[in-house]
């Protein structure tokens, strides 16, 4: 009989006072920290890192919502989730690829299992902090097709198509919305219409020539590089909890002394 596959850990995050949980569905497609400038200010630490995560796998668990915020950077324009509380930011949507989502590590309860598989912008990384030997850095900004595993490419392929039909979807109940109120009579006198929910416009994704590339890999392998992923990520929480018990162990022992 087949071994049973397990199931992907519970990965929970959320802002400082709580009102926003989520949970995170899957393995990142890539976990990055970035030094630019732009991310130091708007982090207010000396780097960034985020966990790529596609837009359908990051489930929200609170009955709240977060507030979503424009912002026109210097490169690209980001929509980021905010706390409508305590402010914090949990993720960012860049327009650079709308169908990803982009998690703060620091926002996740056990951060330490999400580490940097790339340090990018490190030509503005502070001297004081300095990086583990064998660590993989870039200058710039990071190379998907270069940099990124074969598995997390055939995800986002994947990734993009569900959004492209997300997207689709919605303009087609838009238009059915809008011919239904050209066609429909408002009696004198009657109520305002219904107030229509605003929506911002997203640039839908695009391919390149080398992401084009991995769309034929075999799925069977796809799957293999998954599970991989899953199993770090397994070893990780693992760890963390063994580290987690045995200090309750220490500060109950000296409790009792």
């Amino acid at each position: 009989m087949a071994e049973s596959r397990k199931p992907f850990p519970f990965v929970h995050g959320g802002c400082t006072c709580t009102t926003i949980r989520y949970r995170l569905l899957s393995a990142p497609l890539f976990v990055y920290a970035c030094h630019c400038g732009e991310c130091q200010k708007s982090s207010g630490s000396v780097f960034k890192a985020c966990c790529i995560m596609e837009f359908d796998h990051v489930r929200l668990l609170s009955p709240t919502r977060p507030l979503m915020r424009k912002f026109e950077a210097v490169r690209h324009t980001r929509i980021y989730a905010t706390c409508p509380k305590c402010y914090d930011v949990l993720w960012h949507v860049g327009s650079y690829e709308p169908s990803t989502i982009n998690v703060r590590v620091g926002t996740l309860d056990l951060p330490g299992l999400m580490e940097p598989d790339l340090h990018i912008y490190t030509e503005s990384k502070v001297d004081w902090l300095v990086l583990k030997e064998g660590t993989r850095t870039v200058k710039g900004d990071m190379n998907r097709a270069k940099e990124w595993p074969k598995s997390s490419l055939i995800r986002l392929l994947k990734c993009k198509k569900r959004y492209e039909e997300r997207i689709k979807r919605e303009s087609e109940a838009r238009k059915l919305e809008e011919e239904a109120e050209a066609n429909s009579h408002v009696d004198e006198g009657e109520g305002e219409a219904e107030e229509k929910t605003p929506r911002n416009g997203s640039p839908e994704p695009s391919f390149n020539e080398e992401e084009e590339a991995y769309i034929d890999v075999d799925d069977d392998e796809f799957e293999r590089r998954y599970e991989e992923m899953e199993k770090v990520l397994q070893e990780r929480l693992e760890k963390l909890s063994l580290k987690l018990s045995n200090q309750e162990e220490t500060n109950s022992e000296g409790t009792q002394a």
